[in-house]
């Protein structure tokens, strides 16, 4: 999402707690579950659930994901965090594909796909993992790609934490790092959802296509070219 830099430096640069980064995961699971009509009495809790038997592994990946440096101008690191969320997906079993521009210079879209037996439409989820640029010396409370954990907001007191080797996670703590909301954990939240529903057992009518782009904070200059490429791999109805 384009921003103004400053604001981007307290917003999409931010201050994702653990409540957030579960409502996010719910928006995306709800979004789907709805989508599937497999929407019972149930499902709320079975999404939290699903969150807090899993919170340590989606942390522990998070914190990962975000200590690489995203902006689209670093050649070698964003095709890094590509690498990375191309592995996820393959962890998930999503068959991912890194879809490369005409030029290798270009950060690549990484793509995977959940196909159902039978269905003959599909969607497709997006989420970027490019972040604006950034200054690391705007920084004053931690560096922008080390991730950070703070008891509540920075300019509110909030104080440097460590979590506890095990047991619940406070969720007014917070963690601070380049892209913590804006977009990785668009990415996080999206295949941590398709992670709780395969768990569920849920079965959805269509197929599911998961697009992730690199150059989204950088005006999107290659995606076109991307989406042309691959036209036949990236065809949906929604």
């Amino acid at each position: 999402m384009h921003t103004d830099k400053r604001r981007s430096e307290t917003i999409s640069a931010g201050t994702i707690c653990v409540s957030l980064l579960s409502a996010s995961i719910r928006v995306h699971l709800w979004l789907c579950v709805l989508a599937f009509c497999c929407v019972t009495a149930c499902a709320q809790s079975t999404v939290r659930d699903y969150r807090q038997a899993h919170e340590r592994q989606i942390i522990d990946e998070f914190t990962r994901l975000l200590a690489i440096p995203n902006v689209a101008a670093d050649k070698e690191n964003i095709r890094r965090n590509s690498q990375f969320i191309f592995e996820m997906m393959q962890r998930c079993g999503l068959s991912p594909q890194l879809l490369e521009a005409k030029s290798k210079d270009t950060p690549p879209a990484v793509y995977g796909e959940w196909k159902i037996a039978g269905a003959t439409q599909s969607i497709i989820l997006y989420a970027h993992y490019d972040g604006q640029p950034v200054d690391p010396k705007a920084w004053t409370a931690s560096p922008p790609f080390q991730p950070t954990w703070r008891s509540a907001r920075a300019d509110k007191g909030g104080q440097v934490v460590t979590l506890p080797a095990s047991g619940e996670i406070n969720s007014e703590w917070r963690i601070y790092a380049r892209g913590a909301s804006d977009d990785k954990a668009g990415v996080m939240g999206i295949l941590t959802a398709f992670d709780a529903l395969k768990a569920q057992g849920a079965a959805p009518s269509f197929n599911i296509k998961f697009l992730f782009e690199g150059e989204e904070e950088a005006g999107s200059p290659h995606l076109g070219e991307i989406i042309d490429l691959h036209k036949d791999l990236l065809q949906s109805q929604a």
